[in-house]
């Protein structure tokens, strides 16, 4: 799940968005992806789809503090805004946006309304982290680790040409979550998801970023609870 950050008078909010990797956001993925990411202010949206916004902060792209860019949400364009993103999009809310720049203005491909309350530390440690990777230079070849204000680790791994590979480790509130290696960027062999207490939760193949073969799942006590084959269900 990656998440775009609110802080509004009307309280903390985040966005949840699917997301394929199943990687603690800031997703160092879509960090290497988009064109531009940055901290944004809503100055007018005259709908979901369409809003003007003024940079706060930039964490990649050509996109400077001040500078005011209009945003058109992509995924909203084709369904029809509710309450919940009207207030969502409210002016004076800021929050963190992927941009990818067409023409003057900009698109946000991953924009959606559903928000939950979060707290004061979790935005700290968000926008901790997307200034980490602001400053790492994912373009390089070599070892990452990310760590929250707290000390605890999101995941360590390396990076070739901008790229995961070899061996990474993810991590949820300080306990391993994702286990497995990349090449070139895509997962590779196996992996392995796990339960809060580090217990092997799913457990399977993938060949070129795609899930291959058995895969199991696994309760608390490490017992097989579920077997999937990928040919019979590929969307797994």
């Amino acid at each position: 799940m990656s998440a775009f950050l609110l802080l509004s008078s009307k309280g903390l909010q985040a966005c949840s968005c699917y997301n394929s990797s199943n990687i603690p956001y800031p997703n160092i993925f879509e960090f290497n992806y988009y064109q531009s990411i940055a901290l944004v202010k809503i100055i007018a949206s005259d709908s979901c789809y369409k809003s003007k916004v003024e940079i706060l902060e930039s964490f990649r792209g050509d996109l400077v503090k001040g500078k005011q860019v209009t945003v058109y949400n992509e995924s909203t364009a084709t369904r029809k805004c509710n309450s919940s993103c009207d207030e969502y999009l409210s002016q004076g809310v800021t929050y963190v946006v992927f941009l990818e720049k067409k023409g003057e203005h900009y698109i946000n491909p991953g924009m959606c309304c559903s928000t939950h309350p979060i707290d004061e530390k979790t935005i700290a440690n968000e926008l901790y982290m997307l200034r980490y990777l602001r400053d790492f230079n994912l373009t390089s070849s070599k070892y990452i680790h990310l760590q929250d204000l707290s000390g605890h680790s999101v995941y360590k791994g390396f990076i070739k040409d901008g790229h995961p590979d070899l061996n990474w480790v993810m991590y949820r509130n300080g306990s391993v979550y994702r286990k497995g290696a990349y090449n070139q960027g895509l997962e590779e062999g196996i992996w392995t998801l796990y339960h809060m207490e580090s217990k092997t939760h799913i457990k399977g193949v993938y060949a070129k970023g795609r899930k291959i073969g058995i895969w199991k799942k696994y309760d608390a006590d490490n017992k097989v609870i579920e077997i999937i084959n990928t040919c019979e269900s590929p969307h797994f």
